[in-house]
């Protein structure tokens, strides 16, 4: 299956397409006001599905591409590349890889943000432009949280969007723990900085 974030006013037309490409893949809404969608496409239809996405884009939907990261799944580097070159040869980008939270039920496909955060950089590596540009992210309560980068001995998270209008452009760096598997396993803070309240030109 996969994930797209399309004009939600394209949700309806998009439906339709498929429906007329009869058995070839289900449309499911997540999110009409987000204008999130999950395609979920039969084995033995991939060509017709991909011919039926086409169609959406020379009608002048915009497509791209939300993906969680999953243990046994696409937890590999070179799995995770060939997803984003096909995706972005197809016209569909990759926009955000999302981070696995660890809850009842899906817990054995949950990746360690560190370990994620590696195996997403080295996917990375050797791929250019619209195949290029993925976040890696974590659904939080608090809002959207990009996983920045990290080095040997802290990891760096910023706000992609927020819940709370004070978080937004926050910046925050915490020492690393790799037995983190979401953000609140993360305690020990180091420092943080807001764009927000941050002027323009200040050292």
């Amino acid at each position: 299956n996969l994930v797209f974030r399309v004009n939600p006013k394209d949700i309806a037309f998009i439906n339709a397409v498929f429906e007329w490409y009869h058995e070839v893949a289900t449309v499911r809404t997540r999110d009409p006001k987000e204008g999130l969608i999950e395609l979920w496409i039969s084995p033995d239809f991939y060509d017709e599905a991909l011919k039926a996405v086409d169609m959406l884009l020379k009608a002048g939907a915009v497509l791209t591409n939300q993906t969680p990261l999953l243990r046994g799944v696409n937890d590999k580097p070179e799995t995770l590349r060939e997803l984003f070159e096909k995706l972005s040869f197809i016209g569909v980008p990759p926009y955000y890889v999302f981070i696995n939270r660890p809850v009842k039920g899906n817990k054995a496909f949950a990746v360690p943000v560190e370990e994620a955060l590696t195996i997403f950089e080295k996917a990375k590596i050797g791929i250019s432009g619209l195949a290029e540009r993925a976040k890696l992210v974590m659904s939080h309560a608090t809002g959207k949280i990009e996983v920045v980068g990290m080095d040997e001995e802290n990891i760096y998270f910023k706000y992609h969007r927020a819940a709370d209008p004070e978080n937004e452009g926050r910046f925050m760096v915490f020492r690393r723990n790799p037995n983190a598997y979401w953000f609140d396993d993360y305690t020990q803070k180091v420092a943080e900085f807001s764009f927000k309240e941050s002027p323009v030109g200040a050292s």
